[in-house]
């Protein structure tokens, strides 16, 4: 099936698609610098975001998201769109290291059936772990003529 640029109009391949489905992007246009309509910086078009017709870059989008947030915050009618985004997590701004998570809000009983999951689902790792310690013991004890009898006796 081919694509055709959103941009520049050219046919591409589904493989050679550098945007997205709803609006592909060939390699040319991909890599093109777009200048962000706020901070006036040079970005790749792929960190450009559309804002109310303005081409803006992910980062002023996040600054202009979290000013509206917290103007809503701040007005006193509470509704359940609010309610909704307070109770996913807070990231930070990514980095050159990646996303910091620096909240979940979760209920006590939600936190409690959560780590009962997580020891379960840590039996299997412990048994692997457990016969692999046991199988490279074995092979060191080997490689230096002492056996498993003759430690177990003493």
């Amino acid at each position: 099936m081919a694509l055709q640029c959103s941009k520049c109009a050219k046919k591409i391949g589904t493989l050679d698609n550098h945007g997205n489905s709803n609006a592909p992007l060939c390699f040319e246009c991909a890599n093109s610098k777009v200048e962000c309509m706020s901070c006036k910086k040079i970005v790749p078009i792929k960190e450009i975001v559309t804002d109310e017709g303005n081409n803006i870059c992910k980062n002023c989008h996040e600054i202009k998201i979290n000013e509206a947030n917290l103007a809503m915050n701040n007005s006193s009618s509470v509704n359940k769109e609010d309610t909704i985004k307070n109770q996913m997590p807070s990231i930070s701004q990514p980095s050159a290291n990646g996303i910091v998570i620096t909240d979940i809000k979760m209920s006590f009983s939600s936190m409690v059936s959560f780590l009962i999951k997580i020891a379960f689902a840590s039996i299997p790792a412990l048994i692997v772990v457990t016969l692999t310690v046991s199988v490279i013991l074995i092979l060191i004890l080997t490689l230096f003529g002492i056996s498993l009898s003759h430690i177990l006796t003493k």
